[in-house]
């Protein structure tokens, strides 16, 4: 798992209930981190439903290829923090035109998340880019 660290990084089977593996890794290491249960939740949705974009890519191109999902403990600014979440499919095919495949498109994900983006790169292949907005932390309730 991820604990102890400010980063994540750990590989998921494209196949259904991936994003249950994924809340595995990433909600230990979230409530260590000790962000908001609201905030924490929103990205563990978020991280599903890019998840389930990349597994539907992934099986409508017949690939079996691992998904790569990294996250890291950013700072904002203002001594608040966010996350990045980086999650790569590994198919080589170029972007639809539009730049994402067909299915939801991320909707879910761009309504909860500061930033999301999609783009190809060489060698690596498809890459989701989520970015949180300031995330709150248990702390900062406290009083």
């Amino acid at each position: 798992m991820c604990t102890g660290r400010d980063t994540c990084l750990f590989l998921v089977d494209p196949l259904p209930g991936a994003d249950r593996v994924a809340r595995a890794h990433l909600g230990p290491w979230l409530i260590e981190h000790a962000f908001d249960d609201d905030d924490a939740h929103d990205v563990l949705v978020a991280v599903s439903d890019a998840l389930a974009e990349a597994i539907a890519d992934e099986r409508r191109r017949g690939g079996a290829e691992m998904i790569q999902v990294g996250s890291a403990v950013e700072d904002v600014g203002d001594g608040t923090t966010g996350l990045s979440v980086r999650i790569v499919d590994q198919t080589t095919m170029p972007l639809s035109r539009g730049g994402l495949s067909a299915g939801r498109s991320l909707a879910l994900a761009g309504g909860l998340m500061e930033q999301v983006s999609v783009h190809s790169e060489a060698h690596a292949g498809r890459v989701i880019m989520l970015r949180t907005r300031p995330l709150g932390r248990r702390s900062d309730r406290a009083g």
